[in-house]
């Protein structure tokens, strides 16, 4: 009941920045191609008491127009994940691992020309269902491409990511 009642906070705390730009342009909401971006890259992840695992991530997401405070852009991320098999072997005698889709928003703020700096909350709905949150660092290398260094905090698992970006 109280993980039913978190999940649905958490879609209308995700669904806020899109209904509030909205609003906000008194626009009728369209989708932008060149808002539209892609990424993927590698995890180092952790699961206390079953070790670590490198696994892969997949993300597409969509920046909105609107800034907040006239400096903070809003994305909304959907991934995927795998962790890849953790060291220890679970009761059953097959490796550990966790996958799922996830949900975000990302807020970011640039810090230089080439660097910004981004948090992003939202949810994990998999093996590690519930809460996700983490903040990190973005490099440009130019308006397409982008990398990014991640610190990414869900129930059990933890991932230090590194992940490209490719914009449409």
């Amino acid at each position: 009941m109280i993980n039913t009642r978190l999940k649905s906070a958490g879609m209308a705390l995700l669904l806020f920045p899109l209904l509030a730009g909205a609003a906000q342009n008194n626009n009728d909401i369209t989708i932008k191609r060149q808002n539209i971006y892609f990424g993927g890259g590698i995890g180092f992840n952790s699961l206390p008491g079953y070790g670590s695992g490198v696994g892969a991530q997949l993300l597409a997401g969509y920046q909105f127009d609107f800034m907040i405070n006239n400096d903070i852009s809003t994305a909304v991320e959907l991934g995927i994940m795998d962790s890849g098999d953790f060291d220890s072997y679970n009761s059953s005698g097959t490796v550990d691992d966790a996958t799922g889709v996830w949900l975000n928003v990302v807020e970011s703020v640039n810090i230089s020309p080439k660097f910004d700096m981004l948090v992003r909350a939202g949810l994990d709905f998999g093996d590690d269902d519930g809460l996700m949150v983490g903040a990190g660092i973005g490099y440009k290398f130019n308006d397409r491409a982008s990398w990014r260094t991640e610190y990414v905090v869900r129930d059990h698992v933890d991932s230090f990511q590194f992940n490209v970006i490719y914009r449409l």
